[in-house]
């Protein structure tokens, strides 16, 4: 390359940055020399409305806590301030959450259950879109549940959370955090509907048992927990996990269990 055509490459380059961060920042970031403003309108019009889209079509419940100036605001400063990482449409949502976790200082028009909120709206499109599949030929599906390893759902999320965020509308409003944290998991079933479940304690624990150690069978895992509580009668916790693991059958969250 030429030492003129390096030079234009390198000018052209600026003048897309220039162009870009005008896009993100027109209040604060001059536009490019020799383009019409109402042209220029037309690009920041777009990019904010196809930003702000992207955004509301994933966080509806959220975007309810906002009056239209506040959430444009809140959009506007997303796109000031945050660097993706990606320029995938479907990953905006997670640059979003990303952005609210390590970059935005929220203010008193924010909620206290901001973050929680927008990462449980996030984590549904998230388990949709998952690239994984379950290895069908290494499933029994009527294994015996305590007897054998039972198979986890690769496609699920089990999530923990200050506020009840599965509840949480403008009408429905908690004034602070209870002082039980509320357990989900959220999962894609074989017809590749995403399903929503509350767990409680002990069936969180299963669930995050059987990740951490899926070589473990079902009465040995329950087994665990009945120490871990220091409950006087263990067999009536393998009877009640038990119990659990058969409604996680029937809703695809276990799929039965390892082939031996």
């Amino acid at each position: 390359m030429s030492e003129s055509s390096e030079k234009k490459l390198k000018d052209f380059q600026k003048v897309q940055l220039n162009f870009a961060q005008h896009l993100r920042d027109p209040e604060h970031s001059n536009p490019p020399e020799n383009i019409e403003d109402r042209r220029l309108k037309i690009y920041r019009d777009l990019f904010f409305s196809n930003i702000k889209g992207l955004v509301t079509q994933t966080f509806p419940v959220l975007r309810q806590f906002y009056s239209q100036e506040q959430w444009d605001k809140l959009i506007r400063e997303f796109m000031i301030g945050h660097k993706a990482h990606t320029p995938m449409f479907l990953e905006v949502s997670s640059e979003f959450v990303e952005f609210l976790q390590n970059t935005y200082q929220p203010g008193e028009n924010d909620p206290p259950f901001m973050l929680e909120l927008a990462h449980y709206e996030w984590v549904e499109l998230a388990v949709s879109v998952m690239d994984v599949e379950p290895e069908l030929d290494k499933i029994d599906p009527d294994g015996d549940l305590l007897l054998q390893s039972p198979y986890l759902n690769p496609a699920m999320v089990s999530l923990a959370y200050v506020y009840p965020v599965h509840m949480i509308r403008p009408e429905h409003t908690p004034d602070s955090a209870p002082e039980q944290p509320t357990f989900l998991l959220v999962y894609r079933d074989l017809n590749d509907k995403v399903e929503f479940m509350q767990l409680n304690a002990v069936s969180a624990r299963l669930i995050e048992l059987l990740e951490q150690q899926p070589e473990l069978k079902g009465e040995q895992v329950m087994q665990q927990i009945a120490q871990e509580l220091n409950h006087p009668d263990p067999l009536q916790v393998v009877s009640g996990g038990l119990a659990i693991l058969q409604n996680f059958r029937e809703k695809n969250i276990v799929l039965g269990t390892f082939r031996d």
